[in-house]
């Protein structure tokens, strides 16, 4: 039970408290038909303003619900690197066998070696 007005303490729950220090991206196409960009925002408060995590909110204008935009791809490659700590680079083209053979999928990041 979370109370306004409180965040929750490492005493009060120390299972999931480290879950909570996870930093979070989520982001919508603002034209998206099946999931509302405004319930979007509306999680991101929630999960900032009531259990004090690190969100970023991103709403992608002109977009529908589909996650191959170039600019959500690197929007997503950035919090990686930036907030998450992920060494990233965006992805190649990849072969990957299939029954009718040989089939090039897109990798939409690679974690680099440290």
């Amino acid at each position: 039970m979370i109370l306004s007005n409180t965040a929750p303490s490492g005493d009060c729950h120390p299972s999931i408290f480290g879950q909570l220090q996870t930093p979070v991206f989520l982001g919508d196409g603002a034209e998206d038909p099946k999931v509302s960009a405004g319930l979007g925002e509306k999680m991101t408060r929630v999960l900032s303003n009531g259990l004090g995590m690190d969100v970023t909110w991103k709403e992608y204008q002109g977009l529908g619900h589909w996650y191959r935009a170039e600019d959500e791809v690197e929007d997503i490659l950035s919090f990686l690197r930036d907030r998450v700590g992920l060494p990233v680079t965006p992805g190649s083209y990849l072969a990957k066998g299939t029954k009718q053979g040989k089939k090039k999928h897109k990798c939409f990041f690679e974690i680099l070696p440290t």
